[in-house]
């Protein structure tokens, strides 16, 4: 199969040992703000397990801005979970 990483599926009957299925890391919603401006706008993401994942885009697009977001670093509406957690319940070495 030639296709991306991710659009392939996650696992099958004949590979037991695929990544299990849900999302390690999960945002839905995420909205932030840099002052009065709105720099990312319901923004939502699911990361797999077992997966190496690459946020690629122009200069200024928001992808510092969501990392930052999803690592409870920058102030942001919407949803974190992690491992179907929510984030923000989690301890600091939890999270890490």
């Amino acid at each position: 199969m030639n296709e991306p990483a991710a659009l392939r599926p996650t696992g099958s009957a004949s590979h037991p040992s695929a990544a299990p299925e849900g999302a390690a890391l999960a945002g839905r919603d995420l909205r932030a703000w840099l002052g009065d401006a709105e720099v990312l706008h319901g923004f939502d993401l699911e990361l797999p397990r077992a997966r190496w994942i690459c946020v690629v885009g122009p200069n200024g697009a928001g992808k510092s801005t969501l990392l930052k977001c999803m690592a409870g670093l920058l102030p942001c509406s919407g949803a974190v979970e992690l491992d179907g957690q929510p984030a923000g319940r989690l301890s600091a070495r939890e999270r890490a």
